[in-house]
């Protein structure tokens, strides 16, 4: 009987700090605020097309509230909207610092992030500095996304307060396709100048 009782207390035990365990962990997430709201899942829309689609979205919540408000209100409004809109939305994703192979921080946040590949930062100032632009191109490598959207729903239209950002690598990568078509399109203007003058330039004819 003793043996039995002694059993029934070391599995009780045991389940007590697994279930300690447990509440710590759910603890740590509730306290790092990181969470999905609505979507079904990553789209298989484009980058392109996410920020364009996303782009969309702040421009309704600016022309339903205007200038003027919070950060927060914003905030709040375009997740509300991306909702409605059927994307995946992970608020307060945190991302590692690694120097050298070893994680030296994780404290590091990325304040919305849209379908797992689009960071977004929502303003409310004056206008758009470049320490914003740092800021996102620094959280694109270290999570190692394509791009991200600066969103300055104070600017008078929304239009003119959506920046994008690419990745360095993306933008570089962009660069070089642009200037290869650019060279492309001006081998082959040249070229066609060249036919154009071959036919059109005839020799003199000598009298018979």
């Amino acid at each position: 009987m003793l043996l039995v009782v002694t059993r029934v207390m070391v599995a009780g035990v045991a389940y007590f700090e697994s279930f300690v365990v447990r509440m710590a962990q759910v603890s740590e997430e509730l306290r790092s605020a990181r969470f999905v709201l609505g979507g079904l899942g990553m789209t298989t829309m484009t980058i392109d097309e996410l920020t364009a689609l996303v782009s969309s979205c702040a421009i309704a919540v600016h022309e339903a509230r205007g200038p003027g408000l919070r950060e927060s209100v914003y905030r709040d409004c375009r997740i509300t909207e991306l909702r409605v809109r059927g994307l995946t939305v992970e608020l307060e994703k945190r991302v590692n610092i690694v120097y050298r192979d070893r994680i030296i921080r994780k404290g590091l946040r990325i304040d919305i992030l849209i379908d797992g590949r689009l960071v977004i930062e929502v303003k409310a100032v004056d206008r758009i500095h470049p320490v914003h632009q740092a800021q996102i191109i620094t959280y694109l490598k270290l999570a190692n996304l394509p791009a991200g959207l600066i969103l300055n729903f104070n600017a008078t239209t929304m239009r003119a307060g959506i920046r994008r950002i690419d990745h360095p690598d993306v933008y570089a990568e962009k660069r070089a396709a642009r200037l290869a078509a650019r060279q492309s399109d001006n081998s082959k203007d040249a070229s066609d100048s060249g036919v154009s003058a071959s036919v059109t330039c005839h020799p003199p004819q000598l009298p018979e």
